[in-house]
């Protein structure tokens, strides 16, 4: 009968919307300043730019996925929605296999826009923690978003 043995670190994904540096990617650059001798960190970027060589001078132990989301290529367009549908769900079932597969531990989401992180984590019962800038104005809509039981 083999052993298996669970890794002491936890594993947490980042889901980051954009490859510039802007706001929102420096709180991810201290974000990982401070969980990287914790937490084996991986970081979804949709496409290669500064953000990487900046991620790659905070810690070289991060591993980073170039994935394109489909939310950032949101149309109206018919063609454009159908487009928008499909690659959602190639997203949506890419991720899912993914994080079962490498058994992260928690789901951060580093922009409100993207929305399928915490369908995923809540589909397979994983912690989802949302790093947003952005609020409503209205209350209601505030807490569906922030689940009280998903606070560290």
């Amino acid at each position: 009968m083999k052993l298996i043995l669970k890794s002491a670190v936890k594993k947490i994904i980042i889901f980051n919307s954009g490859s510039f540096v802007y706001g929102a990617e420096r709180g991810l650059l201290n974000l990982i300043k401070a969980l990287k001798s914790d937490f084996d960190i991986t970081v979804v970027i949709p496409q290669k730019g500064p953000l990487v060589e900046k991620i790659k001078e905070v810690s070289l132990s991060v591993k980073i996925i170039i994935f394109p989301l489909a939310v950032l290529m949101l149309s109206f367009f018919p063609f454009y929605l159908l487009k928008f549908i499909f690659l959602s769900f190639v997203d949506f079932f890419y991720f899912l296999f993914y994080i079962k597969n490498n058994e992260a531990d928690i789901i951060l989401t580093n922009n409100l826009l993207l929305l399928f992180p915490a369908l995923l984590a809540k589909l397979i019962g994983k912690k989802h923690i949302w790093c947003i800038r952005e609020f409503f104005n209205y209350r209601f809509i505030n807490r569906l978003i922030g689940d009280r039981k998903s606070v560290v």
